[in-house]
């Protein structure tokens, strides 16, 4: 019945209405999507070396390092930001640093959030790819308690740095054996990606 029902439908041309071929594409681009990545599982199986070197690459992805989390006061004046560490203490001491970082830092991405630069790690790193810092704001944090406000200014390249440690977040140590099966799912989508982009010169 559903073959004469299909055959009823193409002779009536249902199958050339825009709605329909729409869905008739889609669901042939499922199917050949679900073929394709039989294959490419067949042809390009998933080994443990595979996940290994995988895990080898990325361990600061899979194991990130210690991190903490900074505000940051960029200014020019030395005594302007000894005055910032002096004022910001204590009970209302985040209101005046927002107001500081708003009227005076140098850094115009951070200065309207609380001059916030997210976590931080050792060398420098942030968990924006685009953003960096000098590695000794972290070095000058590091004794310290989450709350506390480095006591000196810093000198840096970039100006005289007030530097705030909100937060901190331990180092995270995993093994390949928890992080394998969603290592294999990447490295699944990654080959079938790649075997998408693949098809057209493989079909001709």
């Amino acid at each position: 019945p559903e073959r004469q029902a299909a055959a009823e439908a193409r002779a009536r041309g249902l199958d050339k209405r825009p709605r329909t071929a729409d869905r008739l594409r889609e669901l042939y681009s499922r199917s050949l999507d679900v073929e394709l990545s039989r294959v490419t599982e067949g042809e390009q199986p998933i080994t443990d070396a595979d996940v290994q070197k995988y895990f080898d690459a990325h361990r600061e992805r899979v194991e990130p390092p210690r991190r903490v989390r900074l505000w940051r006061i960029v200014v020019g004046d030395e005594e302007l930001a000894k005055k910032i560490i002096a004022e910001s203490q204590g009970a209302g001491g985040p209101a005046r640093w927002r107001t500081f970082a708003r009227d005076h830092s140098f850094d115009a991405a951070t200065k309207f959030r609380d001059g916030d630069l997210g976590f931080v790690r050792p060398d420098g790193s942030t968990e924006t790819p685009t953003l960096r810092v000098d590695p000794a704001l972290f070095a000058a944090v590091d004794k310290l308690s989450d709350g506390q406000i480095v006591p000196e200014p810093l000198k840096l390249a970039s100006g005289i740095a007030v530097v705030w440690r909100r937060g901190s977040l331990p180092a995270i140590s995993r093994t390949v054996q928890q992080e394998g099966p969603a290592i294999r799912t990447l490295l699944t989508r990654e080959r079938l990606a790649g075997a998408r982009q693949a098809l057209p010169a493989r079909v001709r």
